[in-house]
């Protein structure tokens, strides 16, 4: 009896990933073109970009899961996504005198990141199951990836209810 899993059991997981990214993409978008104020706009456009790199590497890894079972994961680079992150803070440091915060801005925050935290438990989930190194290796890139979102929108969260507060903390300067 063979205990390995099919390439359905495989790619299945990957193609609701897919999915995942493309409709975090849409909400991104979206929020992006209902937002008045520029720090939410620039976040969730931040955001929508960042599900569109996300998209690609799902789209490269399923391929080469197509073509072989023992395909590598694709080369991520975490050091990228936290340069970005820490430009993106930078900007809204130098907006932060033309902010301003309201209630509509706190709801798209917290929608965007309870789809986050979902996105995150379906990744360690599939993380947890997996056989093999390299699909292991790669849920845990994107289980990294919706962490460091999380983390921006909880700044935002925090900037929305508190905006005078927000910028005197040394770890929202970055």
């Amino acid at each position: 009896m063979n205990d390995a899993p099919d390439k359905q059991d495989i790619l299945e997981p990957l193609k609701i990933a897919l999915r995942l990214e493309h409709e975090g993409r849409k909400f991104f978008q979206e929020a992006a073109q209902r937002c008045e104020g520029k720090l939410p706009r620039q976040t969730f456009e931040f955001l929508a970009a960042e599900e569109d790199k996300h998209i690609e590497h799902i789209e490269q890894f399923y391929k080469s899961l197509v073509d072989s079972p023992d395909a590598v994961a694709p080369r991520t680079d975490d050091s990228a996504t936290d340069d970005r992150f820490s430009a993106l803070h930078k900007r809204l440091d130098k907006l932060k005198s033309s902010i301003t915060a309201d209630a509509s801005d706190l709801e798209a925050y917290q929608t965007a990141l309870q789809f986050e935290n979902g996105a995150e438990e379906f990744y360690a989930e599939q993380a947890e199951k997996a056989t093999k190194p390299a699909i292991r290796d790669f849920y845990l890139w994107l289980i990294r990836e919706e962490e460091r979102h999380a983390r921006l929108l909880e700044s935002c969260v925090k900037f929305v209810k508190d905006p005078a507060s927000f910028f005197q903390e040394p770890n929202n300067r970055k």
